[in-house]
């Protein structure tokens, strides 16, 4: 949902004076903007990750039909989704504008003459980027979900007698390649959150440098040129498919403990699982897809179901560990 602020100001300033109250402020002239022919200006900054979104400007002259032929209007807005820092800098675009050139406001929120209300939590560079990495894998999963395919109880009668037709099935080979996307979702939480994490620690990078005590020449070539960072570098240590080297690598640098979350037991289909094992059972059956181009027959919409649920209360308790025990809040659906 997107939120306006609008002001309307009697005054006719030039696009060079405007300019000269909105750049120091962040913001930059936008060359095209589908369906808008008047100037347009965008703010999105990525250096602590301020924005997750950004935020819109654009200005109508007197003369433009539509909004209002009286006044200069400039209309800020911004959608679903924007971070603290994003609602602020719409605030703050339109309160310098009103200070230069005067005019009354108009919120979409309260329809009354006020700024917007800036109630989103605001999250630390730290968290938002980590926050990346947990939404990807949200994503992951939803994509993950909309592509398994269901078996007809009539195949899967004929499995028994038949095994090696029943591989031939489209909806076995289909769950069986989307395992090791599945697989690959678990790794991508797990490598891209925990270098999302150290590059925004330096306290951590510190103790890997204090670690090396001799640095390969490739790897400071790396370093010197922005190739690589030291959490990079240092993630290459581990496999992030093997649960206990991603155990020993979170334990090492962020101080948590994976096992906390895989030995939980969890209910499916009136069945309980411990989740290590289910995404032990997962990881070598993706070996096994993957280097040995077998097909399981037993992989039907029941199962990769059973996959994706673990894996999302996987993703539920992951984050949870991190919120109870470092009040680190980066499931940006959540806070933003």
């Amino acid at each position: 949902m997107s939120i306006d602020l609008l002001l309307r100001s009697s005054k006719k300033p030039s696009s060079k004076q405007i300019e000269e109250v909105i750049k120091p402020l962040g913001w930059h002239r936008e060359v095209f903007v589908k369906g808008y022919h008047n100037p347009s200006y965008r703010w999105f900054q990525t250096k602590n990750h301020e924005s997750t979104r950004g935020c819109w400007l654009f200005i109508y002259a007197p003369e433009s039909t539509g909004l209002d032929t009286a006044r200069t209007v400039f209309h800020a807005y911004s959608n679903a989704g924007r971070s603290y820092e994003d609602l602020e800098a719409q605030n703050n675009v339109i309160r310098a504008l009103r200070q230069k050139f005067t005019g009354s406001l108009e919120n979409s929120e309260t329809g009354k003459n006020s700024y917007l209300p800036n109630d989103i939590t605001r999250l630390s560079p730290a968290e938002k980027a980590c926050g990346y990495a947990y939404l990807h894998f949200q994503h992951n999963l939803g994509r993950a979900s909309m592509s398994i395919q269901d078996i007809d109880k009539q195949h899967i009668k004929l499995s028994k007698l038949m095994p090696y037709a029943f591989t031939m099935h489209p909806g076995v080979v289909r769950n069986n390649i989307l395992l090791p996307f599945l697989v690959a979702i678990l790794e991508a939480l797990l490598k891209d959150f925990f270098i999302a994490y150290i590059d925004s620690h330096p306290a951590i990078q510190d103790r890997i440098y204090e670690k090396k005590s001799k640095v390969d020449y490739v790897v400071l070539k790396q370093l010197m040129k922005n190739e690589k960072t030291i959490a990079q570098i240092e993630s290459s240590e581990y496999s992030f498919q093997n649960l206990l080297s991603a155990h020993t690598a979170y334990r090492n640098y962020i101080g948590i403990d994976l096992f906390q979350i895989l030995n939980r037991r969890i209910k499916f289909e009136k069945r309980f699982y411990v989740i290590r094992n289910v995404l032990q059972e997962m990881i070598s059956l993706r070996h096994d897809v993957i280097h040995g181009a077998n097909v399981h027959i037993h992989l039907d919409k029941n199962q990769i179901c059973l996959y994706l649920n673990v894996l999302e209360r996987f993703g539920a308790s992951f984050e949870n560990i991190f919120l109870k025990g470092k009040n680190f809040k980066f499931n940006l659906e959540r806070w933003i």
